[in-house]
């Protein structure tokens, strides 16, 4: 089976610091067996990583995703090998510190319809929000019009789930960027106390020894540009580490 996942061609992020978007899409593009199994680990042992994902055209989004003018969410599509040998395809749809929109569900069932239409493929969805407020929105998209009746339920996530005694506590180097996430609005008005976390978690992550060097690059550059600090601290921070 193939997995398929919303996603851009990997290309070198130089999208401006606070271009939350950007920065997901290039750290799940590097990280995205880290990413799979951190929040999906029932499905990435599936998976054969062994084969290099096949990401896939975007343009098939593009009219949903322009409709919302300030968008703040990270589309993806990959086809990747399973174990199975067949194809499945996943759609993975990442929502940027969003806001409680009404619309999301029937945003992610338009993804669905868009590429089950053009590809006749059976697509296994997932969402994951890093808004620092629990979610209320559904998890499912409903439609019930005069004896017409439709369900679309997808898996959904969200960062505010994992505490952040559990995230230090997990292997998977995914765990540090969904801190890091977490600590963007805690941190916003506290430079000196962004600077403590951003210190600790950078050099929680130089010290362990299962990290490749291309994992710790991908989530370095992630912390970096996403936990921004006035010039002072970033100074003091770059001697440090």
């Amino acid at each position: 089976m193939v997995v398929a996942w919303i996603r851009e061609d990997h290309v070198t992020y130089e999208g401006s610091p606070s271009d939350q978007d950007g920065l997901w899409k290039k750290v799940i593009g590097e990280l995205f067996e880290d990413f799979i199994l951190f929040f999906a680990t029932n499905l990435h042992a599936e998976i054969d990583f062994s084969q290099e994902p096949d990401f896939l055209d975007k343009e098939l989004f593009q009219e949903v995703v322009d409709k919302k003018k300030g968008r703040r969410f990270a589309d993806r599509l990959a086809k990747v090998q399973l174990k199975n040998g067949k194809e499945q395809w996943i759609l993975i749809h990442i929502e940027v510190q969003s806001r409680n929109e009404p619309e999301f569900p029937e945003r992610m069932f338009q993804y669905f319809y868009r590429i089950y239409d053009r590809h006749q493929e059976k697509i296994v969805a997932i969402a994951v929000h890093t808004s620092p407020n629990i979610n209320t929105r559904p998890k499912h998209f409903s439609y019930d019009y005069l004896g017409t009746q439709l369900r679309y339920s997808y898996r959904h996530y969200q960062t505010e789930d994992y505490s952040d005694k559990q995230l230090e506590q997990f292997d998977n180097i995914f765990s540090k960027v969904v801190l890091a996430a977490k600590a963007l609005q805690r941190t916003k008005d506290e430079a000196h106390q962004r600077y403590l976390f951003k210190s600790k978690l950078m050099h929680e992550l130089i010290r362990h020894q299962n990290y490749s060097r291309t994992a710790i690059q991908a989530v370095f550059h992630f912390i970096d540009y996403l936990l921004e600090l006035p010039e002072a601290y970033t100074k003091q921070l770059s001697n440090e580490i």
